[in-house]
């Protein structure tokens, strides 16, 4: 099952998350994730971000944001954007009944962006976003 993460840049949450759930997911199941921005621009994943990740106890390397398109959103499986209007800005480009949700669907909240913030704001949402690995991988298998 492909599952694909977004944010807004691709820099920082979405890598991030991806990452979280690929490292819960290889102790429990078959699912692989991937992410991708809806304005990746010519950046590469945060230094923060890769940081947070190394101090959650994974080893993560930089990849260059891409940018998410009609192909990914049909080839994902299911989707989780970071904030209710990313899932609204998706699901504009494709209309039709979709795998599109809102990480609000499941933890009742959007997922703020630390993006130009310090250190401590990325690590409080890597945090954040591992604390709701287990329930975000129920929702997928859920859906398998």
């Amino acid at each position: 099952m492909k599952v694909l993460f977004v944010c807004t840049g691709n820099t920082c949450r979405s890598p991030m998350a991806a990452a979280l759930f690929n490292a819960y997911a290889r102790k429990r199941g078959f699912y692989r994730a991937t992410s991708a921005g809806v304005f990746a621009q010519d950046e590469e994943t945060s230094e923060y971000a890769l940081a947070a990740l190394r101090r959650a106890g994974l080893r993560p390397k930089k990849k260059k944001a891409t940018q998410v398109d009609e192909a990914m959103l049909d080839s994902a499986d299911v989707t989780f954007t970071m904030t209710r209007a990313q899932a609204d800005a998706l699901r504009a480009m494709r209309p039709e009944p979709s795998n599109i949700y809102s990480i609000f669907d499941i933890a009742g909240k959007d997922i703020p962006d630390p993006y130009g913030e310090g250190e401590e704001e990325y690590f409080a949402c890597c945090d954040v976003l591992k604390e709701l690995m287990p329930q975000i991988y129920d929702f997928v298998k859920k859906r398998t």
